[in-house]
């Protein structure tokens, strides 16, 4: 039973195996039946496109076929234009000949003008030479003038050791408890005299450095704050001297009080040592202030100085920006010269050929024969040439405008860049202005302040007031950009 059952099993999947062949079998036969449909419509479609395309060349064959009748007709009735080009050719002709002698003159004004701008380029360089050099003579003047005024003052220097030393020979005299007091004054006052003769030395070398300064206008700046420091630090010095000077000179007095015991001569005596003592004592701080006054003018005439041989650099250089600029116009207007010459060689090759094509037109058409159609031809063909010569005219004269306004587009656009060079000029300044007051106001202590205000973002008063600059004779203050680099650290 079993054994039956498991055939009809077989039997069953053989059955089914069968039957999904089959199913397979029609489905692949159903896809071929598919695909050669779509091969015939897509045959079918190609045949039609064919067949278009075929219809279009047969329209474009009939088309090009139409285009060159056409065409056959126009060489037909270029071929009767030709022969009545004859009489064109001889207005073209003359035409050229009128180009070719305009051209001729307008070269030779050309060459006349490069001539007359290199000659006054050249008189506007030797009048810059010359101003150039009577600038030098004045800078030379002007440091033999300073060369006398450090002299005079060398001698001031000089006159001053005298009095000191004449000073200190008559405390010398004085009593013999004071002799040692007046030999250390001495000293220090030889020294002082020493110190002196250094700064003379200092001053030769100045002197030097301002002789270099001449030659070298660069490092004018360096030289000069160079100078400055060590006009300060003379004053230090001097200060300093004089702090010492006035501490001994109280010494002296508290010995001189205990000296009372001594005769009244030789404190009479000794007292007016120290009178005139601090008469030279102000006397060399008169003239330290009279130096301290020429060094001012000093300055302010080597400032002038300065700005002077500034302006003239830039002269120089504007000069020789435009004698280059000049330059190259003259070999742009060379080689448009040189252009000018070749067209014109061409334009005589073209006139020589014309005219053997002349020649040839006029021995055919002495041997032709007139009739009034050629006549009326003729006719249609001058008035034609002459609709043509004005059309030209028209199409020179409207070039002519659409250059001037072309011109104009240029110096409008140039102006428009300067102004707008300028707003950002502006703009750097009000934005610099904006950093320097955004930096909030603090109020200096009353020990170090002279009853203003101060924007330093600093905490720490200032130490003294501005000094004097050496240069320019007035307070020493912040740049711009300074001021915009401690903004910036503030915030």
């Amino acid at each position: 039973m079993q054994a039956q059952v498991a055939a009809a099993q077989a039997v069953v999947a053989a059955r089914q195996e069968e039957e999904a062949a089959v199913i397979a079998r029609e489905r692949d036969l159903g896809e071929e039946r598919r695909s050669a449909v779509d091969n015939a419509h897509q045959k079918e479609a190609s045949l039609e496109a064919d067949l278009s395309a075929k219809k279009t060349e047969a329209a474009s064959l009939s088309r090009t076929l139409d285009e060159r009748r056409a065409a056959t007709n126009a060489l037909t009735h270029e071929n009767h234009c030709l022969r009545s080009n004859n009489t064109a050719k001889t207005q073209h002709t003359q035409h050229l000949r009128e180009r070719l002698a305009t051209a001729q003159g307008s070269h030779t004004v050309l060459r006349e003008d490069l001539e007359d701008a290199g000659q006054t380029r050249h008189d506007e360089l030797t009048t810059l030479t010359d101003a150039v050099a009577a600038r030098r003579s004045t800078v030379a003047a002007t440091a033999q003038d300073l060369s006398a005024a450090e002299l005079a003052l060398r001698q001031a220097e000089e006159r001053k050791t005298t009095e000191v030393g004449a000073a200190q020979s008559e405390l010398g005299r004085a009593e013999a408890g004071e002799k040692k007091a007046l030999a250390t004054l001495h000293g220090r006052r030889q020294r002082r005299a020493r110190e002196l003769a250094s700064c003379d030395a200092r001053q030769t070398a100045l002197q030097a450095e301002q002789a270099s300064l001449e030659t070298q206008g660069r490092e004018i700046e360096a030289c000069f704050e160079e100078q400055a420091e060590s006009w300060k630090d003379m004053e230090d010095e001097h200060a300093c001297r004089d702090m010492h000077q006035k501490t001994q000179l109280a010494q002296l007095q508290a010995q001189l009080t205990e000296a009372k015991g001594v005769t009244c001569e030789a404190q009479r005596a000794t007292a007016t040592a120290f009178e005139e003592a601090k008469t030279a004592q102000r006397q060399a701080l008169a003239d330290k202030r009279e130096q301290r006054e020429a060094q001012k003018d000093f300055d302010v005439k080597l400032a002038g100085h300065r700005e002077t041989n500034t302006a003239l650099t830039s002269e120089h250089a504007t000069a020789h920006a435009e004698n280059e600029q000049l330059q190259h116009t003259n070999d742009a207007l060379v080689e448009r010269g040189m252009k000018v010459d070749e067209k014109i060689d061409s334009l005589t090759t073209l006139t020589c050929l014309v005219q053997s094509a002349e020649r040839d037109r006029d021995r055919k058409f002495a041997n032709r024969r007139i009739t009034p159609a050629i006549a009326s031809r003729e006719a249609i063909l001058k008035t034609t040439q002459d609709s043509i010569d004005c059309i030209q005219l028209t199409e020179e004269a409207i070039g002519v405008e659409v250059t001037k306004m072309h011109k104009e587009i240029h110096d409008n656009e140039q102006k428009l860049r300067r102004r707008k060079n300028e707003l950002e000029a502006e703009q750097r300044k009000t934005s610099t202005y904006r950093a320097v007051l955004q930096i909030p106001l603090k109020t200096p202590s009353l020990e170090y302040s002279s009853g203003g205000f101060s924007r330093s973002p600093s905490a720490t008063p200032p130490p003294e007031t501005p000094r004097l600059d050496a240069n320019v004779g007035r307070p020493a203050v912040q740049d711009e950009m300074d001021i915009v680099e401690s903004a910036t650290a503030h915030k």
